[in-house]
């Protein structure tokens, strides 16, 4: 979501709003996403090969993908978030239920490149690596039609389950080269409709005031400049994998 004043509303295509006050009262709110982004991770897992052989939860599964993806390359680099690099030669198009923003498309379909027979866990842990940058090179293009129509955003807050993902988080990070603030509440939805509660009471004299007061800062992840040029060079595949994918299309219509 971005908020601008309610004297300068944005007007952007692909993107929901603006909303007058629908977050802030006198602000206007965008707000654009993907949709089941934690689903889509959830059946890249449960469709591989290797998922039985885990015998775990999902929620286990990522866990355990997470330490799996620090082992792979321990052996070879002394930074554990080295794994970035492990997708080098494979690429997914996160738009498995069509995409909701930017391209506004629900009949979209999603895309992989770079498929072997390997059945292992460790490509389990690659193509769960995959899908994570894949959502995340999403974020990265919500952010850049955001910012061509007005917006300059520096700083993204992330809130919600894939926030206690250590991996999900340092990968949005990197992949958009922006900084990431953790809410210090873990519940930080619940959190808003308490802002909204004190509020409606009369303990809190406005949304402003019961944001400033209620609400805090946790972590901050910083993006490793070092990765800058891989996830670029990623996002332009992301791109091209569209308009190939559009082109493929084309082809097929001929004469029908």
């Amino acid at each position: 979501m971005a908020v601008s004043s309610g004297e300068n509303p944005r007007f952007i295509p692909g993107v929901w709003g603006p909303y007058a006050s629908a977050m802030v009262p006198g602000m206007s709110l965008n707000e654009a996403g993907q949709s089941a982004a934690g689903s889509l991770i959830e059946h890249v897992i449960t469709s591989h090969a290797a998922f039985s052989k885990l015998g775990k939860s999902v929620v286990d599964a990522t866990l355990y993908l997470n330490q799996k993806l620090a082992a792979m390359v321990h052996s070879s680099s002394p930074d554990w978030r080295e794994w970035s690099k492990l997708t080098e030669s494979f690429h997914i198009l996160p738009y498995f239920l069509g995409n909701r923003s930017p391209r506004a498309d629900p009949e979209l379909t999603g895309v992989a490149v770079g498929l072997t027979l390997d059945s292992s866990v460790e490509n389990l842990a690659v193509t769960y690596l995959a899908v994570i940058q894949a959502i995340c090179y999403g974020t990265r293009h919500i952010i850049q039609t955001l910012n061509n129509n007005g917006y300059c955003i520096e700083t993204l807050v992330v809130c919600g389950g894939l926030s206690k993902n250590r991996v999900f988080v340092q990968e949005m990070a990197d992949c958009c080269q922006l900084q990431i603030v953790l809410p210090e509440e873990d519940e930080a939805v619940l959190l808003g409709a308490a802002m909204l509660g004190a509020v409606a009471s009369g303990k809190q004299k406005t949304v402003l005031e019961g944001m400033a007061h209620m609400s805090k800062d946790g972590a901050l992840v910083s993006p490793r400049l070092e990765m800058c040029s891989f996830h670029s060079n990623k996002f332009e595949v992301f791109l091209r994998m569209y308009e190939n994918w559009q082109e493929y299309k084309l082809i097929m219509a001929k004469g029908s």
